[in-house]
């Protein structure tokens, strides 16, 4: 029986990097698509190409993994906000990228964690330590 050597913690932070690393490139990838669909294509359709493909394979992996509990809710109600946000905001960032450069786009989608941090401590009064406010500043 052989012994499988143990990963070292500065393997795992290098893994680490290369998934963010990849993550990003997908993302800018996703964005420069969008971009082109959103040109050439009418913004539902746009949209409707950019998340179909990705429900087909979420929800499998759900279904596969949790079986039918997947689609069951304690609210119902707060679920369908949630998808209604989500379907506004993303025909939003995909009609401006009709107006915007994607740099100039890209820049202020990386705003959020600022705008989340905020709507947390003003609207939701949650306590941030000055810790998360330099982390969000960084």
């Amino acid at each position: 029986m052989s012994q499988q050597p143990a990963t070292s913690p500065h393997h795992h932070t290098l893994t680490g990097i290369g998934f963010t690393v990849l993550a990003c490139a997908c993302f800018s990838i996703l964005d420069t698509g969008s971009k082109y669909a959103g040109a050439v294509l009418p913004l539902l359709m746009a949209l409707w190409l950019r998340y179909a493909l990705q429900s087909v394979l979420t929800v499998g992996f759900g279904v596969a993994r949790h079986g039918l509990e997947i689609f069951r809710t304690q609210r119902p109600g707060f679920q369908c906000l949630r998808a209604i946000l989500f379907c506004l905001s993303n025909a939003l960032a995909m009609l401006s990228l009709r107006y915007l450069p994607l740099a100039e786009f890209t820049a202020i989608v990386a705003l959020t964690p600022l705008a989340l941090t905020l709507l947390a401590a003003l609207w939701l009064g949650q306590q941030v330590s000055p810790l998360r406010w330099v982390l969000v500043a960084l």
